[in-house]
């Protein structure tokens, strides 16, 4: 039996693998979902004692369950108690494939070939089965790999069981797409996330005492990069991918805006805004790969700016979009 279920790598949040399996369930609907995903991801946080610092603002953890676009089910057992050693870990994730379920959870990737830490050192990390092959006697997966790209790879039965065995417990959770879920756009809703987004704050969500949230998280940047500049550090490669990528979902959801008639504003404006933090993410890497990128220092001073910039241009942009809802006859709270 051969079974992969609908997954689609279209590049757009891979600065954290759990982004990536998300966003390729819900592109891989035979609907459009862009527009929908346009509608989310639109604030972000700074966590100053988190593993991953800079992230989306997300409601309820990992997954945005609590949309209702996804079911979640988690299942947890530790190495020392019998249910641990009795369950059939190969057999849970196929039996949950057959049915339509993705796979994800925590191995050690020192025991899968694809993995930089291959026979090399212990690495929990995380895993997104979407399809196996009894044929091949492997499952199918997406995530980052030795090449350093997020992309799909393979691993035997055999080293996932041993993958799950190496670690003290594991979790696997279980996620279906809501087949209720209908993937409209709302637009009132779109509003207030920007505004919060706008004005560096967090109103749809618990606000967490210490995080930094939505512009301003570019400023905490240009903090992470002085402090790495001062100290020979290497920058966090996840938080400049992050922030490219992040600008650049603005970007198409500013475009989506203008085309739907929401704003009157010059996108092109943005758009090259948007494009700095590419180069930024291009001047991490050489800075980490040389231990060497003069050009980096001049950074923590242009990222204030561009902080500014951007919140005056989205200033401007929550005004046309304000007009335009009382237009249409959406009174804003």
């Amino acid at each position: 039996m051969k079974i992969i279920l609908p997954f689609k790598f279209d590049g757009t949040f891979t600065a954290y693998q759990k982004r990536g399996y998300e966003f390729g369930i819900i592109s891989a609907v035979e609907r459009d979902t862009r527009s929908w995903l346009l509608s989310k991801y639109c604030n972000c946080r700074w966590d100053p004692g988190g593993n991953a610092k800079l992230d989306f603002v997300v409601t309820d953890g990992e997954w945005f369950a609590a949309d209702g676009v996804f079911q979640i089910e988690t299942v947890r057992s530790r190495k020392r108690t019998s249910s641990f050693l009795d369950l059939d870990w190969i057999d849970i994730a196929k039996r949950h494939i057959e049915n339509g379920i993705y796979v994800y959870g925590y191995f050690d990737e020192y025991c899968i070939p694809a993995k930089t830490a291959y026979l090399r050192n212990h690495f929990k990390h995380s895993f997104f089965i979407y399809g196996f092959d009894d044929e091949a006697g492997s499952f199918y997966a997406a995530g980052y790999t030795k090449n350093e790209r997020f992309e799909p790879y393979s691993f035997s039965f055999d080293e996932f069981g041993q993958a799950i065995e190496a670690l003290s417990h594991t979790d696997l959770t279980f996620v279906r797409l809501n087949p209720a879920f209908d993937f409209c756009v709302d637009l009132k809703g779109l509003f207030y996330s920007l505004y919060d987004y706008t004005y560096s704050q967090c109103t749809l969500s618990p606000q967490q005492a210490g995080f930094i949230y939505g512009i301003d998280t570019t400023r905490k940047m240009a903090e992470h990069i002085c402090g790495c500049i001062e100290s020979h550090r290497y920058t966090d490669l996840r938080y400049s991918r992050f922030l490219f990528e992040f600008k650049a979902f603005m970007n198409e959801r500013i475009i989506y805006l203008r085309e739907r008639g929401v704003i009157r504003l010059d996108t092109c404006n943005y758009s090259d805004l948007a494009e700095q933090f590419r180069t930024l993410h291009l001047l991490c890497i050489k800075n980490n790969m040389t231990g060497n990128s003069p050009a980096l220092k001049e950074w923590p001073e242009k990222l204030r700016k561009i902080a500014d910039s951007e919140r005056d241009y989205m200033l401007n942009l929550l005004d046309d979009y304000e007009t335009y809802l009382k237009a249409v006859g959406q009174k804003l709270n």
